[in-house]
């Protein structure tokens, strides 16, 4: 009895060719700047509450806030799927890397 050797999965980022990888990773960083432009004008006086906390923004709307970064951007990704948004600590400035399947 022979068992068939499965293949590895193989990443979306894979499948694309240089170019597309490129243009791909330029539109996600095109997205990026918006929601963060976006984000930025939002005033101080509708921050205070979240201060100390991280927020998730979509289109200049705060969504969600939590203590726990990885906790927001789970429930983000839960809720709204795969979409652009900017994730920040209001009141302190943290900054952090977080790999996706989509971009390397």
């Amino acid at each position: 009895m022979s068992r068939k050797r499965k293949n590895p999965p193989v990443a979306k980022e894979e499948l694309l060719s240089p170019m597309q990888q490129k243009a791909t990773q330029s539109v996600v960083e095109y997205e990026f700047e918006n929601q963060k432009q976006a984000f930025e004008n939002i005033s101080p006086e509708e921050l205070a509450p979240y201060h100390g906390q991280f927020v998730a923004a979509i289109d200049g709307k705060i969504v969600d806030s939590d203590k726990d970064m990885m906790e927001l951007d789970q429930g983000i990704l839960d809720r709204y799927g795969d979409v652009p948004v900017y994730i920040t600590k209001v009141g302190e400035r943290a900054i952090f890397n977080i790999p996706t399947p989509f971009v390397r």
